[in-house]
């Protein structure tokens, strides 16, 4: 299947991106305020309290700073669709590098079942933000690898804090985070891509549809511009056969002329009928209002 690059010269996919991806940043906002107030509430009586007040200080003026982007910065006239998904990327990455930050000042000073509550609440996270971010490579590197660098930073250096068993989980997830975002990614440029070849499809029909009502038109009024030269031939067969004087030809012949006058008055009466409609159908036919009796048409109708 034919697909059409996300890149700088295809504008109109890249819009289509950062529609995407200024949605999914509007969806998220929301899980950005409650995940680390939650985890602060729960976290709260177990943990370090300076590091926890540097940890939430500082989450929360980077959500300020991720909504400020989301619903004023991007919506400044002049920005290039690039310059505000830039401004995304940025956005996304102050939010996760603070989960990141957590893993760094806050997890170690924590038992371990408040461990592995921050381990839920940040997988949390990254599943939440996997499908809207995924679009893009670099908001989604930018948004994933902050926590799971922090994590596996974190997890792996001795003394461990985790078993094997949540280490080998951690390293699934991560691993299970990335196929996905890959998955999503590509099925989100094929549905773009298919959009994007229906909408040619049918902006060609549209000009092969008004190329056809434009010659059929112009064929029309041509037909209703000559109407009176092509009756011509047909009035002229009508006034030769006007000359001929149907008593002074012998029986057969007789009979052989009124056939003749016949079919070429029924030819005619066909002939007038087509250059009417296409009188008609070119719309310079004169309009006469006349009134009349339906009963009259319907019964004329129903005799034919």
């Amino acid at each position: 299947m034919t697909t059409f690059p996300l890149k700088a010269d295809n504008p109109l996919p890249l819009e289509e991106k950062y529609t995407f991806l200024q949605t999914a940043s509007k969806t998220n906002t929301a899980g950005t305020i409650i995940g680390p107030l939650l985890t602060g509430i729960l976290i709260f009586q177990e943990a370090q309290l300076t590091a926890l007040l540097i940890w939430l200080g500082t989450m929360a003026i980077c959500v300020s700073f991720r909504a400020y982007i989301v619903f004023v910065k991007n919506k400044e006239p002049g920005l290039s669709t690039q310059k505000k998904i830039f401004n995304l990327t940025i956005g996304v990455f102050s939010v996760t590098m603070c989960w990141g930050l957590g893993w760094l000042i806050v997890v170690p000073t924590i038992p371990f079942n408040l461990q592995c509550l921050y381990l839920l609440m940040s997988c949390t996270a990254v599943f939440v933000g996997l499908y809207g971010y995924s679009i893009h490579r670099p908001i989604f590197l930018c948004f994933a690898l902050p926590i799971f660098i922090c994590q596996f930073t974190i997890s792996l250096i001795p003394p461990l804090i985790f078993p094997w068993p949540i280490l080998l989980g951690e390293f699934a997830f991560s691993v299970y985070t990335i196929k996905m975002a890959s998955y999503f990614s590509d099925s989100w440029i094929r549905t773009v891509s298919l959009q994007i070849q229906n909408q040619m499809l049918n902006r060609d029909l549209e000009i092969e549809r008004n190329a056809a009502i434009s010659a059929n038109t112009a064929k029309s009024k041509f037909i209703a511009t000559a109407s009176h030269d092509l009756r011509q031939p047909l009035h002229a067969v009508n006034i030769y056969l006007d000359l001929f004087e149907p008593q002074t030809l012998n029986p057969k012949d007789r009979i052989n002329f009124f056939q003749i006058r016949k079919s070429i008055q029924s030819l005619n009466s066909m002939f007038n009928s087509l250059l009417d409609l296409s009188k008609l159908d070119a719309g310079s036919a004169d309009q006469i209002q006349k009134p009349f009796e339906l009963i009259e048409l319907v019964g004329s109708l129903s005799r034919t």
